[in-house]
């Protein structure tokens, strides 16, 4: 089930759409609701320095490091499209707003933020725990019958522990707290939410 939602927050119309990376065919979304919405601003659920990595690719060709979870996780979307790493809603993203001079927003955590709520919620014991777990994670066959089921599915499973859901439950207030700021500088707002941060950061919104 695709997610799309407009809310008024602030005098401002956000169009949150709610994406999953590495499918190439979310790109071609982005652009379609780009043309579509018009807005002055996209704003993308990925921390600030993943902008400076996707603008390295566009320009560079930057290679695209993975670690073993993503490549387990992008080898199992695999089975429902074509995958494009980096995501192809990202490179959309950017081209879009340096095509049309639109302003384009990172609204999760930083590197540094993340890092620091890390280190807070997470003991060392927890931490292994997940290691375990994360390995049990790597063989598991996946038998979901799309890929929006899929990923619901690797998300239970990926972060089962309170202690990263908690992390994940920061995440999503995060974005929408960003949204909230940026609603007061733009009229229209275009957001790219990964699919599993959806629902949460809407909930957010919609309550104020």
């Amino acid at each position: 089930m695709k997610k799309d939602r407009t809310l008024t927050v602030k005098n401002c119309r956000i169009r949150l759409i709610g994406v999953i990376h590495g499918l190439e065919r979310e790109g071609e979304r982005v652009r379609y609701v780009s043309e579509e919405f018009m807005p002055e601003c996209i704003a993308i659920g990925i921390p600030r320095e993943d902008i400076d990595t996707i603008k390295k690719f566009v320009e560079e060709g930057f290679e695209f490091d993975m670690s073993p979870e993503q490549e387990r996780f992008f080898e199992n979307l695999s089975r429902y499209g074509k995958i494009s790493i980096p995501p192809s809603d990202l490179i959309a993203s950017y081209k879009i707003s340096e095509e049309k001079g639109i302003d384009l927003r990172a609204i999760d955590l930083d590197d540094e933020l993340y890092a620091d709520v890390f280190t807070k919620k997470v003991s060392l014991i927890s931490f292994i725990r997940n290691s375990r777990r994360n390995k049990k994670l790597m063989k598991r066959e996946f038998d979901s019958g799309s890929a929006e089921e899929f990923v619901e599915e690797w998300e239970k499973h990926y972060n089962s522990l309170r202690a990263f859901r908690a992390i994940e439950k920061i995440r999503e207030e995060n974005m929408a707290s960003q949204l909230f700021s940026l609603a007061e500088k733009y009229e229209r707002i275009l957001a790219i939410i990964p699919y599993q941060r959806f629902d949460r950061v809407v909930e957010i919104l919609s309550s104020h």
